[in-house]
């Protein structure tokens, strides 16, 4: 009896042990990184890219424990401040695959300096550390750190581009747009503190609910709180971000700015929703009486929906487009929100896979293009798919799959959550699904009818293509096979969710 428990207790530390050891990886990786690029970079060209093999090599090891931990019993660690459960994991392990897909490209790019890279890769880490913390944040306190850590290495992130001005604009633009949010979201937390004495979230519920709060508070916290995450996912009406943000971004960090801040929000509106003002109800959560954020978000989706399909219709820059697209893709899993169950949740999860895997897909298209000098405009993938194949034919699936069409991954995340709408009887938001489902037909059509323009004279593609082919074929296998095989990974999702504790 002794021994088991001995074993128990060993298990239990271990799992802990594990639970938080992504982060370290992530955050000890940085480290090495600054410490590399102070010493090593500039001694010869052999070493200058030593920064990007350590970076590689800390995101996949702290991927590879992301797997080995995600199905573990839920936990908290650091006095309660960080809870580790299979939601939380499945984020950060889709964050972390975002971080992998884009260091390759950095090496290869020439719209990042040589000299710099290693700052680069440095505040890449960091960002992606941030966001870790953010996804499993239970002490508002911590939150808000870690999402001034992550707008403050976006910011210069995005502004590091080595020649356009729009590069600078868009970096100021964020950092100003964050940081007056962050305020508001400041100003949140000392109201529940003020109130509750605690910024622990599942203690400030607790106080809530044992001391009574007026109707009037409750909501006006809510909308402090939520403000700033909406930035983070680009909801509308802070979808206009993105667009310039995408743009001005080196090409190597557009996915990456519009995925991993999207799924740092997502996870804070899930803890604000289900643990700090939602109530279980039949399997799911239903919204406090004062606090309607299931009609909030139905709206808001069906805003970003259409704002996004409708402005990505008017893009010409490649960049710019795919930035409307992202945005139409938040408003599309924003749909779980309205109905919060386990089924949404599921649906959610889905969405941000098969969200991600697409997005930086054709990124890595978009990266191999602008490389050979091709520039960011439609016409810059004229005739693709008969100068490559199979950067052309990879183009057109990750299209495809952004669009819903099956048999890609992009359908089945959709018509699940679509399915997840109509199941809460939100026929009305349905109906704002199947039609900018339709209409973002046209935009992604427009682009396909580039890829497959017949040219006359065939422009061969500039520089190597090794980094941006890695990428494409890593982001097209999981989009063609969870399209076939998408029960698979919604088993795997749906005995994932079971397991909350929330």
């Amino acid at each position: 009896m002794r021994q088991k428990k001995v074993r128990q207790m060993f298990n239990s530390d271990l799992s802990q042990n594990l639970s938080v050891l992504p982060e370290a990886i992530i955050l000890l990786t940085a480290v090495l990184v600054i410490l590399a690029d102070t010493f090593f970079a500039y001694k010869d060209n052999s070493t200058r890219e030593l920064s990007g093999f350590l970076t590689f090599i800390g995101i996949f090891a702290a991927l590879v424990v992301l797997v080995m931990t995600w199905n573990l019993a839920p936990s908290r660690l650091a006095q309660d401040s960080l809870m580790i459960d299979p939601v939380s994991q499945f984020l950060k392990a889709m964050a972390v695959l975002c971080g992998l897909a884009t260091v390759p490209m950095v090496a290869s790019t020439k719209e990042i300096r040589i000299e710099t890279r290693g700052e680069f890769y440095a505040l890449l880490l960091l960002m992606l550390f941030s966001s870790m913390i953010i996804v499993s944040a239970q002490n508002l306190l911590a939150a808000y750190v870690a999402i001034q850590m992550c707008i403050l290495s976006a910011t210069l992130l995005t502004a590091f581009r080595a020649r356009p001005k729009t590069s600078s604009e868009a970096g100021l633009k964020y950092f100003l747009h964050s940081q007056i949010v962050l305020a508001v979201f400041l100003f949140g937390m000392a109201l529940l503190f003020f109130h509750t004495d605690s910024l622990y979230i599942p203690e400030i519920r607790a106080q809530l609910e044992s001391r009574g709060t007026a109707a009037g508070f409750s909501l006006v916290t809510f909308s402090f709180l939520a403000l700033c995450p909406l930035v983070l996912a680009w909801v509308f009406p802070f979808q206009m971000l993105a667009p310039d943000a995408s743009q001005g971004a080196p090409t190597v960090f557009s996915g990456f700015i519009l995925a991993v801040p999207f799924i740092s929000g997502l996870s804070l509106l899930l803890k604000f929703c289900v643990q700090l003002f939602g109530v279980p109800q039949d399997g799911g959560w239903a919204p406090i009486p004062s606090v309607r954020w299931d009609l909030l978000f139905s709206i808001l989706s069906a805003l970003t929906i259409s704002v996004g399909t409708l402005g990505s219709v008017r893009q010409s820059n490649v960049k710019r487009f795919l930035a409307y697209c992202a945005v139409a893709q938040v408003g599309y899993i924003l749909l779980g929100m309205a109905v919060l169950d386990q089924r949404a949740i599921v649906a959610i999860l889905s969405g941000v896979t098969s969200f991600g895997v697409a997005l930086f897909g054709i990124f890595a298209v978009t990266h191999r293009i602008i490389e050979s000098s091709q520039g960011e405009s439609f016409e810059s993938f004229r005739g693709l798919v008969w100068r490559d194949g199979l950067i052309g034919v990879a183009a057109c699936i990750f299209l495809l799959s952004l669009a819903g069409l099956p048999p890609f991954a992009g359908f089945a995340s959709r018509f699940e959550l679509l399915g997840a709408v109509v199941h809460g009887k939100l026929y009305w938001l349905a109906g704002v699904v199947v039609l900018n489902w339709v209409i973002g037909l046209v935009a992604y059509g427009k682009l396909i009818k580039e890829i497959f323009y017949p040219i006359r004279q065939l422009e061969e593609f500039r520089g190597s293509a090794n980094a941006a082919r890695f990428v494409v074929i890593a982001m097209l296998v999981p989009t063609v096979i969870l399209g076939v095989a998408w029960n698979t990974l919604h088993g795997a999702l749906a005995e994932s969710v079971s397991k909350l504790t929330w």
